[in-house]
């Protein structure tokens, strides 16, 4: 016969492994992606083949740079750019009298 605290302790035990279970089927069910690469582990972009090691991320080079022109330009030179943050520090590292703005193209 097992005793209350022992009981108590394994009925405990069976809970969180539950919980564990649970956890992890539900990291897994989010990895089943086709554009994940289990040998990899990494999530690839259907275009260009680029791998990330998050989704969201390829997600966002998916919509907004794969195979698009760039969409911000440097004001006082001709650098152009697909993300905002690189126009932005070209700006304070080769313009840094400047005001640090930038000109979208489209």
């Amino acid at each position: 016969m097992i005793s209350c605290v022992s009981s108590r302790f394994l009925r405990l035990d069976c809970d969180r492994l539950d919980d564990l279970r649970v956890a992890h089927s539900r990291k897994f069910a989010r990895k089943r992606d086709t554009l994940y690469n289990a040998f990899t582990g990494k999530f690839h972009c259907p275009n260009c083949n680029n791998g990330y090691g998050r989704r969201d991320t390829m997600l966002g080079h998916f919509r907004y740079e794969c195979g698009k022109a760039p969409r911000y330009k440097c004001p006082y030179c001709t650098l152009c750019s697909k993300k905002t943050s690189n126009v932005y520090q070209h700006i304070r590292c080769m313009h840094p009298k400047e005001p640090v703005t930038l000109v979208k193209l489209y």
